[in-house]
């Protein structure tokens, strides 16, 4: 299997058990995102890294710039506008599966 999956959402929203679950399950790469003060460099490079290992394997993303906007006024990042809509331009070219942004509830 083949492709990117892109987990998004909060903090504590499960994201690094679904994607391990991913890996175990299909064999995945598994790429992870951490808020850092240069955001758009790392997530360039992170999405190259994704698109180059999808040619032969399944890629999960373990958030990306979207779950990371909360973080930009804390890092002083810029804001995600035109750059957001280039990363998700590559995304969406390789067919990404991108997740919408959740917060499990505890039950």
């Amino acid at each position: 299997m083949t492709g990117i999956v892109v987990l998004e959402g909060a903090n504590a929203a499960g994201k690094t058990t679904l994607a391990r679950h991913l890996v175990e399950r299909y064999g995945a790469r598994y790429l992870h995102s951490r808020p850092t003060r240069d955001p758009w460099r790392r997530h360039v490079a992170m999405l190259r890294r994704a698109v180059a290992l999808s040619e032969r394997h399944l890629v999960v993303l373990d958030r990306h710039w979207l779950s990371e906007q909360v973080y930009g006024r804390v890092f002083g990042s810029p804001a995600y506008d035109l750059g957001a809509r280039c990363l998700d331009r590559v995304l969406r070219r390789y067919g990404a599966l991108q997740s919408e942004p959740t917060i499990l509830a505890a039950g």
